[in-house]
């Protein structure tokens, strides 16, 4: 690992390819790739810049921004600082670049539960257009899932057992393996809503995750039955904002809460449009019924 040099601040905390079996179905990066990396640059981060124990770093809560796919075969790098002043409960930035070409792919915002006063200060101009834009910044706050549930308004998306290899250091599940559910869980929100991905392809649109935070809560041993409640919290504009909360399915302890920013994206120009007002038509005729 390589120190600050001249990258304004900065240490490199990581490094790593795209393996091809990690793309999705348009070929690019998974998002759950991307959050595991972060995850690993901020446990490199804490015990190499910060000094913490090993073992010991904790993240209350991360914020990431999506800016450029990465495709297979693709190298890219995380570096890290400690941000000039914090932003909402955020410390630390990790930023993701193309290792060879230097282009930013993507940021995450962290707020640690170790102590940065030894990470290196980021000193680029530019940070302050990287932060939270279409998400608030910190943990997505707990709600009722069982009300949202019971009101209709939510779907169980994802049912699972935590096993050993999903968790982190600290016995908590890691960051990449809730994206993974999240993945998993979000087509089955949007036949909640009475769409299916399929209605969006026939119609040359797709999906785009742009922003993605977390905010974690609590632990579940190995063993325990989880569930992620997903719903709709709310479409503007050319935005949708989907909501994921991961409970202990017997009980309803909250773990994690989590809030995704979507684009709907037009596939053959490759810009985001408005919603479209079959989603809206769709969304409105389930939630009345």
């Amino acid at each position: 690992m390589s120190s600050t040099g001249d990258r304004g601040g900065f240490s490199e905390t990581h490094r790593g390819h795209v393996l091809h079996w990690e793309r999705d179905e348009n070929e690019h990066w998974n998002g759950r790739y991307y959050t595991g990396a972060f995850q690993r640059a901020s446990e490199v981060a804490a015990v190499l810049l910060a000094h913490a124990p090993p073992g010991g770093a904790m993240t209350h809560a991360r914020h990431i921004r999506f800016f450029r796919e990465l495709r297979g075969g693709e190298p890219m790098v995380i570096e890290t600082a400690r941000l000039p002043e914090p932003v909402g409960a955020y410390g630390l930035i990790h930023r993701m670049r193309h290792s060879v070409s230097g282009r930013l792919a993507a940021v995450s915002f962290e707020a640690p539960g170790f102590d940065v006063a030894a990470i290196p200060v980021a000193s680029e101009p530019e940070l302050a257009t990287l932060g939270p834009r279409g998400l608030p910044a910190g943990a997505p706050e707990v709600v009722d899932g069982a009300d949202l549930l019971s009101g209709g308004r939510a779907v169980v998306s994802r049912l699972d057992i935590v096993r050993p290899g999903d968790l982190d250091a600290q016995g908590r599940i890691r960051a990449d393996v809730m994206h993974g559910y999240l993945n998993e869980g979000s087509p089955h929100l949007w036949a909640h809503g009475g769409v299916v991905v399929a209605d969006l392809y026939a119609r040359r649109l797709g999906r785009a995750m742009v922003e993605l935070c977390f905010g974690y809560h609590a632990s579940a041993p190995v063993g325990s039955l989880v569930r992620l409640v997903s719903w709709f919290e709310r479409f503007e504009d050319k935005r949708v904002v989907m909501r994921h909360q991961l409970e202990t399915a017997q009980g309803g302890e909250v773990l994690a809460t989590m809030a995704s920013l979507v684009l709907i994206i037009d596939l053959e120009a490759r810009r985001a449009v408005p919603v479209p007002e079959f989603i809206m038509t769709a969304y409105r005729a389930r939630m009345s019924a």
